[in-house]
């Protein structure tokens, strides 16, 4: 599913660098000079660990390298009425990242394009692209506008150079959520992002967030169970700070969501209440509750409609060499490859300790179980779960080579969705080599 899409290569190729160096010590929110500036809730900026992109900084410079990588994979489908083998996968990928800070904006552009073959399907042999961009600018200390896209073709859990976890949460209530995790589909994901905050006084804030999601399958089989979508969100949200490290507030959040094929659409309206504590010694917690309102139509059926709970907790840990985070979600959904709405229970957990300057450790496990909100909608399916676990470790041989190794469990039960019904598990073992550069490109 998404959630486990975004836990698992939310760092890409990137990620080997992490064990580089020690990680920065999380800014005190709660000291002297942060008292006057707001930060933006974790629910709107999908930040768990909201502590390292605050304005104010200044560089400027380019970095890149290339990662070589090996995995053992079970359980590879080559098609949807081939028999499942065990096979063997080497990719190549090489990075650039644009890094552009001033006290008032941030560029930044990454892109990266993988090549996979595999040893003994080559008929899954791939070209993988990854590309995010982000540009925050501040018309005034308390005006703050940012707008962030990123594109995935072919990239998921089971072709990334090193898996490990980052700060990041999932996408807000009511987008696309749910669904299934194709390990060997064609499969091409954009999300395009505009968010502003305005800090009126000393203690509130208000802002909005809109969003559009595509999901395409460029090569989808007919009876594979998958289906095309688009997703369109609107966010606006105000928050009151009550002392200088705890935050209270309201958000709504509409979303429409279609599937093509069917062309079943899913709205939803949420009205939530959040609070927020950020700890000077790098905790962070945030809850969040209210209504949720779903809609549900699609051609030649009558209209299903529902009320709902949405429920969500989070919270993260940072010191300078442990970084932990958790999430719980509990929400209507839709999209994602597949048919229907569905009650979503969804939570994960990331771990990374950094055992010395030149070793590090990381832990990502993700659940979720999605139930069909909507029996009479023949099309969709009863629901399903799924349970991914990955453990990976980094070793810096140099100051810019970096080993890693790690494995990947997959487990999914989605009945009716037949890209993965012949191959619900799949394990993962891999090795990757890295080297990468830094340059400073000037003031």
């Amino acid at each position: 599913m998404f959630r486990i899409a975004c836990a698992l290569i939310s760092v890409m190729i990137s990620a080997p660098i992490f064990s580089q160096v020690e990680p920065s010590t999380a800014v005190d929110l709660t000291a002297p000079d942060q008292e006057t500036r707001m930060i933006t809730p974790p629910a709107v900026s999908g930040a768990l660990l909201p502590l390292d992109d605050e304005l104010d900084q200044r560089s400027n410079y380019l970095s890149g390298g290339v990662t070589f990588n090996w995995a053992y994979i079970s359980n590879v489908q080559p098609g949807a009425t081939s028999a499942s083998i065990n096979d063997e996968s080497y990719s190549i990928w090489p990075i650039l990242t644009l890094d552009q800070r001033t006290p008032h904006s941030t560029r930044m552009l990454s892109y990266s394009s993988g090549f996979t073959f595999y040893k003994q399907t080559s008929a899954l042999d791939s070209i993988n692209q990854n590309m995010d961009a982000r540009f925050d600018y501040g018309f005034s200390p308390r005006f703050i506008v940012s707008i962030r896209d990123s594109l995935r073709q072919n990239s998921n859990v089971f072709n990334q150079p090193l898996v490990t976890s980052g700060g990041t949460s999932s996408p807000p209530v009511g987008v696309q959520s749910p669904g299934v995790v194709i390990p060997f589909e064609d499969e091409v994901k954009n999300d395009l992002s505009a968010i502003f905050s305005y800090q009126f006084d000393e203690f509130s804030m208000f802002g909005g967030k809109v969003g559009y999601e595509t999901l395409n399958f460029p090569n989808l089989t007919k009876g594979s169970g998958l289906f095309n979508s688009v997703a369109e969100s609107e966010l606006g949200f105000y928050s009151w700070r009550v002392s200088r490290a705890q935050y209270f507030g309201a958000m709504y959040q509409g979303a429409r969501v279609v599937t093509s094929g069917q062309k079943s659409t899913t709205q939803t309206q949420t009205l939530s209440f959040f609070y927020t504590l950020y700890s000077g010694k790098g905790f962070t917690m945030t809850l969040s509750t209210g209504p949720q309102y779903m809609s549900f139509t699609e051609p030649g059926t009558p209209s299903y409609h529902e009320w709902t709970p949405s429920v969500r907790a989070s919270i993260g840990w940072q010191t300078p060499r442990i970084r932990l985070t958790s999430d719980y979600s509990r929400d209507i959904t839709a999209g994602q490859g597949i048919l229907g709405a569905y009650a979503s229970n969804s939570a994960d957990a990331s771990f990374r300790f950094q055992l010395t300057h030149n070793w590090a450790v990381n832990s990502v496990v993700v659940y979720e179980n999605d139930k069909n909100s909507v029996p009479a909608f023949q099309q969709g399916y009863p629901g399903g779960n799924s349970l991914s676990w990955t453990a990976s470790a980094g070793y810096n041989i140099r100051e810019y080579l970096v080993a890693g190794f790690g494995y990947t469990r997959l487990h999914q039960n989605y009945s009716g969705v037949t890209a993965i019904a012949l191959t619900p598990d799949s394990d993962r073992a891999y090795f990757s080599l890295s080297y990468f550069f830094h340059r400073p490109l000037g003031r």
